[in-house]
């Protein structure tokens, strides 16, 4: 089992409990009213979620994303909010990039896109 599929099944047994799903729901969309000056400030067109959280998958983005855009106005409002590819390993794999890129080797390996 990969740490992805047992970050799942944890996070699959808070998303079970009613009272636990709507706390992290809740969370989740006040998160994303707090980013949304970020992205009226920064543009970045992409809002990306790695880390352990990522394994909410939808449970987390689509409440994250309704408090964004309701914070945002045209042309900020149309940014995408989706889960990393590199899942629970996103900060793993960053810090790797950091230190290649402060060790002098600024492009991360083409097979670990970030």
């Amino acid at each position: 089992m990969s740490s992805d599929d047992g970050e799942r099944d944890r996070l699959g047994l808070y998303l079970a409990d009613a009272v636990a799903a709507e706390v992290i729901a809740a969370a989740a969309q006040e998160l994303g009213a707090s980013l949304a000056p970020v992205v009226t400030t920064v543009d970045p067109g992409l809002v990306l979620l790695g880390g352990g959280v990522s394994a909410l998958g939808s449970a987390l983005v689509a409440p994250l994303a309704r408090g964004l855009r309701a914070g945002l106005r045209s042309p900020f409002a149309d940014v995408r909010v989706e889960v990393a590819s590199a899942g629970v390993e996103a900060a793993l794999l960053g810090a790797a990039w950091l230190a290649r890129r402060v060790a002098g080797s600024v492009m991360p390996p083409a097979s670990t896109a970030i």
